[in-house]
Parts: structure tokens; sequence; C-alpha cells
């Protein structure tokens, strides 16, 4: 154990259910409370550097923080480099192994290294930015008001869970010790020689291995003579009988094959008896893995936290213009009467959505996941147009935009920054809403099961890296009606890029009524956003079903396509009903999507406002 049992000792006694739903949510605090702790260090660090003259007042400049933050990141490209080759070598390698159709390789290097990039550039230029005295001084003052502000109580509240929490938890040193033991895991490969047999004796020879059960995802044994394998020797009475492995047909098993290894978690030794003549040359290929998997969210979402407080450093650095348009922007919309109004009861509904009764048969979980979606959709599509109608065409109207744009700061600037403020005043209310959708999703397993309904087992659950959140050799057994945590967590965790990809789609939505708010008003903003809504829902419906009977309606499909954003692509509603994960690389695929849906939005908007009459 990490701490001697210390965290252990700190248990109290709850009810079970209790601990089955707070298990998910201290898992969730702590890759929050690991994030904001590399936030603070890397503002000490900051503050370290600020404090060396000349390489603060070298950083003072907009253009000396572009220069060597970008050198920085691609410094940190190419340190990366070599490893992450390593890792699709051995993809491609596992891919081969297991007979599987390898992908193309130019494909899977192009979707490796261009997000890398973007992330190295990124923290490159936050790193330089925090060497500048003047961003130490102001960072504290941004986070105590705005958009910053209520971003770090909603985290803050999650870290302090996170600490405060861990005395409901069964075994917290364990779940903390599978997470450190993470990085050792993967694949391992031993190579043994086992001797032959000597006339009519055969010899059992013991095996040295290291490994732990609870840990092990896979076994595979390929041998060129046939072998008797035991997780016992003979003079000891095994759990199970041993198992043979045939003369050059390899033998692969989930786990532990079996139950070779009865109660042993620590593997030392590997017993064989070689059936043949000759000496054996039998290999051994393991794969490994953490033994609490739900754990993989605590670094998933540490990234999370630190990758958010790094993009804005990096804005803040390198368009400090636009950056305070944008912060003024989300300060502003956040302190209106309506945004308060539209938080308050957006939160308290979905609270109170995990109280209706859905009459679905066993599937309320997704009945309240399908609802939350379309409420946090709906309610931020109503703040995004009234922000850009506000913050644009009525500054527009009256005379306000004027007044900004006398001042140093180009029409580029404001439309950008208005737009980057909108998408934070969304952001914030999201980060609220996410809260309280991920705390009631993890208990409406319980919730049902108390009500009299079941919840089924669903194994092939899995995390945004492709891991299965619940480990079917640990659920086997259960009853319909029995919730374990592992469950709250698997419910709560497939939630998490639903809800990332509602807030790609509302950031879509602010940059077309952005466009639209240069020319056009409140009202006929909202109805050309919901009919701009409407369509990129159904395109791909309009598509389809003109697909070789009406050519003119897949040519009106495919031009409206090309034309406004597919907003389709952002449900994923079917893959929630059947059960099916949301990888990772379709949410990264969405995220470009946005970009680039919002460059082009950006672009017309620039264009529509570059020759609007001001005065």
């Amino acid at each position: 154990m990490l701490l001697g049992g210390f965290l252990n000792s700190l248990a109290v006694r709850v009810e079970p259910w209790v601990n089955n739903w707070l298990t998910p949510i201290w898992i969730l605090g702590l890759g929050v409370l690991a994030g904001v702790l590399a936030v603070v260090v890397l503002w000490l660090i900051g503050w370290a550097l600020s404090r060396i003259t000349p390489l603060s007042q070298f950083s003072e400049k907009r253009t000396n923080r572009l220069i060597a933050g970008v050198v920085l990141g691609l410094v940190m490209v190419g340190a990366a480099t070599p490893w992450l080759i390593g890792q699709l070598q051995r993809h491609w390698a596992a891919q081969a192994a297991a007979n599987e159709a390898v992908s193309f390789q130019s494909t899977d290097v192009l979707w490796t290294f261009l997000p890398l990039t973007a992330a190295a550039l990124i923290a490159g230029i936050a790193l330089i930015t925090l060497a500048s005295r003047r961003t130490m001084e102001e960072l504290p003052l941004l986070f105590q008001e705005g958009p910053l502000f209520w971003i770090a109580v909603t985290m803050g509240a999650f870290a302090l869970f996170g600490i405060l929490g861990t005395p409901v938890v069964r075994d917290p040193e364990g779940m903390l010790d599978s997470l450190a033991r993470w990085p050792s895991l993967g694949t391992q490969s031993y190579e043994f020689v086992v001797k032959g047999a000597q006339g009519d004796e055969l010899p059992e020879q013991p095996l040295a291995v290291t490994l732990r059960r609870s840990e092990l995802r896979s076994m595979t044994f390929a041998s060129n003579e046939s072998l008797m394998i035991s997780g016992y020797p003979s003079d000891e009475k095994a759990p199970v009988e041993p198992f043979v492995v045939s003369a050059g047909e390899p033998a692969t098993f989930a786990g532990d094959p079996h139950g070779l290894f009865g109660d042993l978690d620590q593997i030392e030794t590997i017993y064989a008896r070689n059936y043949g003549d000759q000496d054996a040359t039998l290999n051994l290929t393991v794969v490994t893995g953490p033994a609490t998997p739900e754990m993989l969210t605590v670094p998933i979402v540490a990234a999370g936290v630190l990758g958010l407080f790094l993009a804005f450093l990096a804005l803040w650095g390198s368009l400090p213009k636009l950056a305070a348009i944008a912060f003024a922007t989300a300060k502003s919309e956040m302190n209106t009467p309506l945004y308060m109004l539209l938080a308050t009861v957006g939160a308290l509904a979905l609270f109170v959505f995990m109280w209706l009764p859905y009459n679905t048969f066993g599937e309320d979980i997704k009945m309240l996941k399908f609802v939350a979606l379309d409420w946090m959709l709906f309610i931020a599509l109503i703040q995004t147009i009234w922000s850009a109608s506000s913050s644009v065409a009525d500054e527009v109207e009256g005379r306000t935009a004027l007044t900004v744009l006398s001042k140093p700061v180009g029409r580029r600037d404001f439309i950008l920054g208005k737009f980057l403020g909108i998408s934070w005043v969304v952001l914030v209310m999201f980060t609220v809403f996410s809260a309280v959708t991920l705390i009631c999703v993890a208990y409406k397993p319980i919730f049902d099961v108390k009500e009299g309904g079941k919840t089924p087992v669903r194994p092939n659950v899995a995390d945004p890296l492709g891991i299965a959140l619940i480990d079917p050799g640990r659920v086997t057994g259960l009853s319909e009606t029995e919730v374990t945590w592992q469950i709250c967590h698997a419910e709560m965790a497939s939630t998490i890029p639903a809800i990332l990809l509602v807030y790609c789609e509302t950031v879509v939505m602010a940059a077309v009524s952005v466009a639209i708010s240069t020319r056009i008003g409140l009202v006929a903003n909202f109805m050309i956003c919901f009919a701009i809504y409407a369509v990129g829902h159904l395109t791909p419906l309009l598509v389809q079903s003109g697909l070789g009977q009406f050519e003119a309606v897949t040519f009106m499909g495919q031009l409206i396509s090309a034309v406004l954003p597919v907003l389709e692509y952002f449900d994923v509603k079917a893959a929630i009903a059947k059960g099916s994960p949301v990888s990772l690389t379709y949410v990264g695929a969405m995220f470009v999507y946005t970009a680039l849906c919002s460059a082009f939005a950006m672009l017309l908007a620039l264009v529509l406002f570059e020759d609007r009459d001001l005065a």
C-alpha cells in the first residue's frame, strides 16, 4: 500500500448504496484534484521564472512569446517522438499478431502527431506567458471574477470531495496503488526453455514471472512441444486441474486461465512439464492493465483541467486584445438576470429529472441521459443566441461598438472576442450542468433499484481509452438488481463524451449566431438559428432518404451539408441507446469539425461586419 493503510484506516461505515454512489464521484474529484495541483505547480514555476528579470522582460513582448513558445512546443514534440513511434510500432505489431487488418499507418501517424503538436504549441506559449511578471500579477485578478471564478469554484468543490470523500470509499489505497502501477503495465513477454522428459519421469520446472492476477487481461502460451501448465507445484493441492498447451498451437486466455492461480494475487512462479523428449521453448505473452480500470478516469480528467488552464494562458499571451474583449463579454453576460435565471432553473431541472419515472422497463438511465443532454442543449442555445444579440447586434445599434472600436481594437478582434466570450459563458454553464448531471447519472441506477426496477449489468461499457470500465470477471454472477460502484461509474463516464459533443454543437451555433447578429436583431436571429438547427439535424436523413431514388433530394441534402453544419454528427443518442462507448477518436474528430465550422462562420461574420456602418 502506498501509505501503509493510513487512508483505509479513515474509513467510516455508511450504507452500501452511499459507497456505490459516491465512489465514482470521488474518482472524478481525484482527477480534478490532480489537475488543480498541476496548475498550482505551474503557477509556482511561473512565479519563480517571473522573478528572473531578463526572462520576464523578454516574455513581456507578444512576438517574443509566440516565437519562443512555438520553439519550445516543437522541442517537446521532438522529445516525445521516439516514445510515440515505439507505441505506434507496438500497436501495429499487436494488430499483426492478432491477424487483424493493419490500419493505414500514415493515418495513425497523422492522428497521433497532429493533436500532440497542437497541444505542445499551446503548452509552449502558455509556459512562456507564465514567465511574464505582468501575467503573474493579472492572473489572480482574473480568477476573482467572471468565467474563471465559477469554473474554479466548481472544480474546487470536486477537488475538495476528492480529499474529504476518501473515508466513504472502500479500499482507497488499493485503488490509488492500482493507478500508480498503471505506467508500468502493458504487454510483457517471457521466453523459457523447459527441459524434456527423462525416461518415464516428467520433471516439473518452475518458471519465474512477476505478475498480479488482478491485473491480468490476457495470457498467450506458445510452445514447440506439448506442455502441461499449472499455477501450483505438484506437491500442493491446486484449486483447478492443470491445462495442456499443444505443440505449435498457441493458446490465448482472457485473464487468469481457468482460475489457474486460485486466490493468489502476487504470481511469482508458473510450473510447466514437458511431454516431449526434446527441450521446449515456451513463449509467454502477458497483457496487463490496472486492477481498478476505473481509476484511469483520474489522468484523463487531470489532463482536461490542465489543458483548459494552458489554453487560456496561451490565448491570453498570444492574443491579449481579443482575450480582453472575450473576458469582458463573458463577465458582462454572466451578470445579467437571464443568465442567472437560466443557470439556476437549468441545474434544478437536471436534478428533478433524476426523480421522474420514465416507465421504460429498466431503461430509465438512458432516458435520463437523453433528457439531460437535450435540456442542456436547449438552455445553452437560448443563452447563446441571446448573448450574441445583446453583445453584438445591440452594441452595434446602440453605438457602443463604435466606442470600443475607437480604441486600438480592430473589427476582427471585436467579432472574434465576442464569439470567444460567448463560448466561455456557455462553458461555465456546461461546467455547472455537467457536475449536476454526472452526480445524478451516478445515482440513477441505485435509485431505480430502490424503486423496484432492474439495472442490467453492462460489461461492454468502456472509457474513452477503450478499456472496459466494468471487468466482466468481477461482475459475473451478479443479479440484475444488484448495483456496484463500477456500474455507477460506467454510466457516469459514458456520459462525459456526450456532454462534450453537446458543448461542441453549442459552440458551432454560437459562431452562426454571432455571424447573424452582425446584421440582424434578436427575433430574426432566434428564428434563423433554430431553422439552421433543425436543418442541421435533418440533413443526413434527407441524403439517405433520397439515395438512389430522388436525385434532387440527394443533391439538396449534399448542398445543405456543404453550406450548413451537419449538427447530427454531434448527436450520440444512438450509441447511448445501444450501450456502445463513444471513442476518444470520434470526440477528437468532432473537435476538429467544430473548429472548421466555427472558422467558416467567423469568416462570414468578418465579411458581413467589415463594411457595417457603425455610426
